[in-house]
């Protein structure tokens, strides 16, 4: 039983670094700021991402501040890299920076044409959740069982 026990724990511990994403989303925001979250399994080196029905004038502060970051923003496009080499490093969560400018409340995040990068500038996987501009929360439930497929076992 204890092997058994090691066998899952460590099946577990593999997959969640095999399977791990940055995840940015939307914190406190109102209509002249946005706070923009992250949650990261490895050290981040670099950002770009649009944040659609806003007019962002600037960004400042949160983990890129603290990482030495230099922060541009403008339109609907952020960017967020070091000059120097710094990083916000892997297991980091909170506020990734603050955004100001206008923002409707139906603003969304997308990766556009942009990304999220390691220190070396590759491009790492990246979720938005619920603030993705092309999340839904419709899903296909083929057996009308009320479970979407994508989780459901029993489909067909």
């Amino acid at each position: 039983m204890r092997f058994a026990k090691s066998i899952i724990i460590s099946l577990t511990i593999i997959c969640s670094f095999l399977y791990s994403e940055v995840i940015i989303g939307v914190g406190a925001y109102d209509g002249l700021s946005m706070d923009i979250t992250i949650e990261t399994p490895y050290d981040v080196g670099g950002f770009q991402f649009d944040v659609q029905g806003s007019s962002i004038t600037g960004g400042s502060g949160g983990l890129a501040g603290d990482a030495g970051f230099f922060i541009s923003a403008g339109g609907e496009t952020v960017l967020g890299f070091s000059f120097s080499g710094g990083f916000i490093p892997a297991g980091s969560i909170g506020v990734l920076t603050n955004l100001s400018g206008t923002f409707s409340d139906d603003s969304c995040l997308s990766l556009g044409t942009g990304a999220i990068s390691d220190t070396a500038g590759g491009p790492l996987d990246v979720t938005f959740g619920e603030d993705d501009c092309d999340f839904s929360d419709e899903c296909d439930d083929e057996d009308a069982d009320g479970i979407c497929d994508d989780v459901d076992d029993c489909v067909g």
